[in-house]
């Protein structure tokens, strides 16, 4: 945490066989990875590295490097990937341009970056009310996917978000048990829409309602 990491001709950090609760927090790497004739990426995760963190750490190369700045598993012949990485709001800076991408092999690895954001895909129980439900959460999931509760039903309210901007992705599991999301109460819509099996209505917390975003028939029911 916190340290410097400067012209190392190896990479700046590099964790193998190394899992559980490693955290690699707000670091500065600058010109590592330019050994003689091997580029080698700035932030190794290696072979067997499993549920570590990488955060807030500044990645610099002046020196046109051809390695990535973060690279996650392997590519060998026989690949033990590294699985569940978490990578947090990274900055990348002044990176030779075909190589300023992370690369990554990894299993189920996890972004709140600038370059991709994961959405934690999480079913919540409605409270049912005959078939109308009030769609509520405790904690503040972002992907939900909804079903009927025995059959068809319908929503007619949603929680409320915790901070303007906040989204709420909904998607359909299945096509009897279908959930129609409708227009009124909080939510505002085009329309009422169906969610079958794979459809997905995407919202944003505008302060006082959800506003609907984006709406995919992906199932053409």
């Amino acid at each position: 945490m916190g340290n410097n990491v400067n012209e190392n001709d190896g990479s700046g950090a590099y964790l193998d066989n190394s899992n559980n609760n490693n955290i690699l927090l707000g670091n500065v790497f600058y010109n590592n990875g330019n050994r003689l004739l091997i580029d080698l990426p700035c932030i190794k995760i290696g072979n067997n590295s499993d549920n570590n963190i990488i955060s807030s750490n500044l990645l610099w190369d002046a020196a046109d490097s051809k390695g990535f700045p973060i690279e996650i598993g392997t590519d060998d012949v026989t690949p033990n990937l590294s699985e569940n990485n978490y990578l947090v709001g990274n900055l990348i800076s002044n990176w030779a341009t075909t190589y300023n991408r992370i690369y990554d092999v990894g299993t189920n690895t996890k972004y709140t970056d600038k370059v991709k954001v994961t959405l934690e895909r999480q079913t919540v129980l409605p409270v049912v009310n005959s078939l109308t439900w009030t769609l509520t959460s405790a904690s503040p999931t972002s992907y939900l996917p909804v079903v009927g509760d025995g059959g068809p039903a319908t929503i007619n309210k949603i929680a409320e978000g915790k901070a303007q901007g906040d989204m709420l992705i909904l998607e359909g599991t299945n096509d009897t048990n279908w959930v129609e999301i409708q227009n009124g109460g909080n939510i505002k819509l085009t329309a009422n829409h169906r969610l079958h099996s794979e459809d997905v209505l995407t919202l944003i917390w505008n302060g006082a309602n959800w506003l609907e975003l984006h709406w995919a028939n992906n199932n053409l029911i």
